[in-house]
């Protein structure tokens, strides 16, 4: 049986994030990168429009990365605080559990509200029809997230506080 206190004592050097999945996971366990967007939109999102928003939300986001970039495909995304991962397994459907996780790589970190912002922007546009003014604007916004800036920063309103999403492209341990 592997005790708390070998994990603890195994990623004394790494750094602990906290990680949200439907999975069932114990302590020891390791995850591979696999986040999938296509599958993710098919899983998250019932209305086939909004399904086909976020498909385009998230070819523009690919587009807009930077070569030196961690892509998201592939990935596994951790959370900066406990707090933050809770805010996002609350806009999950299902059951969602909050799992603290070593990681002993580079982690890159963005403000996933973007990713909302661009989807509420593009999503009274039908696929194709979208105006060039208003995909260059998208765009832009793209930019921010992968640049790392805070939402708050850039827009007045509904968002109060960023929140960040680490993108992780080698496994994790799960630490608790």
């Amino acid at each position: 049986m592997i005790k708390l206190r070998d994990i603890l004592n195994e990623v004394d050097n790494k750094q602990l994030y906290y990680h949200v999945s439907s999975n069932a996971y114990k302590p020891g366990d390791v995850i591979k990168p696999y986040f999938n967007p296509n599958k993710y939109a098919e899983d998250v999102i019932t209305d086939v429009h909004s399904r086909q928003i976020m498909k385009q939300v998230d070819d523009i986001l690919t587009k807009a990365k930077p070569s030196k970039a961690s892509s998201r495909d592939k990935s596994i995304f951790v959370f900066k605080t406990k707090s933050d991962a809770k805010r996002y397994s609350m806009n999950m459907p299902g059951n969602r559990k909050i799992y603290e996780v070593a990681v002993n790589s580079n982690v890159e970190w963005h403000d996933m509200n973007w990713i909302d912002y661009i989807f509420g922007k593009a999503v009274g546009w039908s696929l194709g029809t979208m105006p060039d003014y208003v995909l260059k604007q998208l765009k832009s916004y793209a930019k921010l997230y992968w640049n790392g800036e805070s939402i708050v920063d850039h827009t007045s309103g509904y968002f109060k506080k960023p929140i960040w999403e680490g993108i992780v492209n080698t496994s994790v341990k799960i630490v608790s």
